[in-house]
C-alpha cells in the first residue's frame, strides 16, 4: 500500500474512535440520561431513562426514524 492509503486508513479509524468515545454512555454517578425515540409524524414512541443509580427504565418503542438523547446532572 502507498503512504497516502496508509494515511487515510489510519485517519479514517482514527476519526471512528473520537466518534465512540463522544457517543459514550456517561459512568454511572455522574448524572442522568435520556433517549425518547420519535415517529416520522415527530410523535414520541419509545425511550429508555437511566437515573444517577443506574436503574435503566424502557417504555415503547426502541428505536425510531428520530432520537433525542438528553442528559443531566445528579
Amino acid at each position: 500500500m502507498s503512504r497516502i492509503r496508509i494515511f487515510a486508513v489510519a485517519l479514517a479509524l482514527s476519526g471512528m474512535a473520537i466518534g465512540a468515545a463522544v457517543a459514550r454512555i456517561p459512568p454511572v454517578g455522574s448524572g442522568w440520561y435520556e433517549y425518547t425515540y420519535y415517529d416520522s409524524n415527530n410523535v414520541a414512541i419509545g425511550g429508555r431513562y437511566t437515573d444517577c443509580t443506574g436503574h435503566t427504565a424502557y417504555w415503547g418503542a426502541s428505536s425510531g426514524p428520530r432520537m433525542k438523547f438528553t442528559t443531566g446532572p445528579c
